[in-house]
């Protein structure tokens, strides 16, 4: 499936879960139906999927970042929690 809300590639699941309530969520199949006549189409249908490929991976890219600096104040705020009780029950 893909979202075009989200510009995301999603499996049937996330689909229903993540993405009910988005505009267009098309099933590759369907995508894939129309295909383009002669090397001119072929070559402007790829340059476009390479686009849409290129802003998936950006997006992806982004999303990654955003985790890893979630991940690192997450793991900080747990670390202080933590020593702060080791330092109450050895008080």
């Amino acid at each position: 499936m893909l979202c075009d809300d989200h510009s995301q590639l999603c499996c049937t699941k996330c689909a229903f879960n993540d993405h009910s309530q988005c505009s267009k969520v098309t099933q590759i199949s369907e995508l894939t139906n129309s295909q383009p006549t002669g090397l001119e189409g072929l070559s402007v249908e790829l340059e476009t999927v390479l686009g849409e490929i290129k802003t998936l991976q950006i997006s992806q890219k982004a999303s990654i970042q955003s985790f890893q600096r979630t991940y690192k104040e997450h793991s900080a705020v747990m670390i202080e929690q933590m020593l702060g009780n080791l330092n109450t029950y050895i008080d």
